[in-house]
């Protein structure tokens, strides 16, 4: 029987294929087939991270690559760390580029947290080398990331203007389809995206939000489908996949496009598939802010208007963070205290129409939210 020493050897022997004499563009390819984990052609589901934070790292690794690609890690230096940051903030090389092709090079920056979350990475590859020195450590300082604002989200007439004017023209039509499911569902871009033939169970009026697109743990989750205009939507959006060559369970229900008249159902949608439609739609409906992500927010600040409970919205829009909980939370109350305020009016008031549509959008109760 072969001892310790030698399994050691069999089944560790990635981990060895790290050190700090590697240049990073090596050095992170390794550790992403490290954090990816026990994957084999018989074991392929055993994973120490998530499809989403695999497509992270490998992001991290593209920006990170561009500055220190070549760069031994052993040679890192603390100067090293702070000209990154300040190169990463200001866009200027070697992130100036041309952000599509018929455009001219230009400044790329990023935000704080973009930054932050990249040097996480960096330091996490060079401590699994052993590269990552007292004196690093002792240098490195993470940038101070300015508190986010709320995300904006459609008021319930602006979100009947935005559907309205999508349905005026036929080539609108995938704009109003996607924006019926994730007003109903609260589900991200990602999520949008990700969604597979086999994850749309019309017979039984559910979505299955697979593991790839999750953002974490608690966005993987199974969202009950009761709108009639959800389920119409779907069918549309099943029945164009299906004409986009769509025809396995493993198919996206947003299919790729390669070029003009020829679809990759095997692949998603990228997060531009929609943009010249939704452009389109933007400046027909005059709500030039409104990007898909706040199709979200919308959704989930609909269901709270409506004082439906906190525990409800999680497990149907997935994990929330604290911040945004206790937004929605604060929409929920007031919107409780209305009706209840309401309720408590005498009926005779309410017939001479002090009612909560005198102050309360009144297109909130002419729909029904699942």
């Amino acid at each position: 029987m072969r001892d310790l020493e030698t399994l050691t050897q069999q089944y560790g022997a990635l981990d060895g294929e790290l050190h700090a004499g590697m240049c990073f563009d090596e050095a992170a390819r390794v550790y992403c087939r490290i954090r990816v984990g026990l994957g084999s052609d018989r074991v392929a589901s055993a994973r120490l991270i998530s499809p989403f934070t695999e497509k992270m790292h490998q992001r991290f690794s593209r920006s990170l690559g561009l500055f220190f690609g070549k760069s031994r890690l052993a040679d890192v230096r603390p100067e090293h760390l702070r000209a990154y940051q300040l190169a990463r903030l200001q866009g200027a090389e070697p992130f100036v580029r041309a952000r599509r092709p018929q455009e001219a090079p230009a400044p790329c920056p990023c935000k704080a947290a973009q930054v932050n979350q990249e040097m996480c990475f960096f330091r996490a590859v060079l401590r699994r080398a052993g590269a990552w020195t007292s004196a690093l450590d002792g240098s490195y300082m993470e940038l101070r990331e300015e508190q986010a604002e709320v995300p904006r989200a459609l008021s319930a007439q602006e979100q009947m203007q935005w559907l309205t004017v999508a349905r005026r023209q036929p080539r609108w039509q995938l704009v109003l389809w996607y924006s019926l499911l994730a007003f109903d569902t609260g589900m991200s871009t990602n999520e949008l995206r990700g969604l597979r033939i086999g994850d749309v169970d019309l017979e039984h009026r559910v979505i299955h939000v697979p593991w790839a697109s999750a953002k974490n743990k608690y966005r993987h989750r199974t969202i009950v489908i009761e709108s009639a205009e959800t389920l119409w939507a779907l069918g549309k959006l099943l029945g164009r996949a299906a004409e986009l060559g769509a025809s396995s369970p493993q198919h996206y229900l947003f299919p790729l496009r390669e070029k003009a008249g020829c679809y990759a159902p095997e692949q998603p949608m990228s997060s531009s598939g929609l943009k010249k439609l939704w452009n389109e739609v933007r400046e027909a409906s005059g709500l030039g802010w409104f990007r898909p992500y706040d199709t979200r927010h919308t959704a989930i600040t609909r269901l709270a208007e409506h004082g439906i409970p906190a525990q409800v919205i999680s497990a149907r829009a997935g994990h929330v963070s604290d911040r945004m909980s206790q937004h929605y939370t604060h929409i929920s109350l007031a919107a409780q205290r209305h009706w209840m305020i309401e309720a408590a009016q005498p009926r005779a008031d309410r017939r001479k129409g002090v009612a909560a549509e005198a102050n309360w959008p009144a297109q909130i109760s002419q729909r029904k939210w699942a």
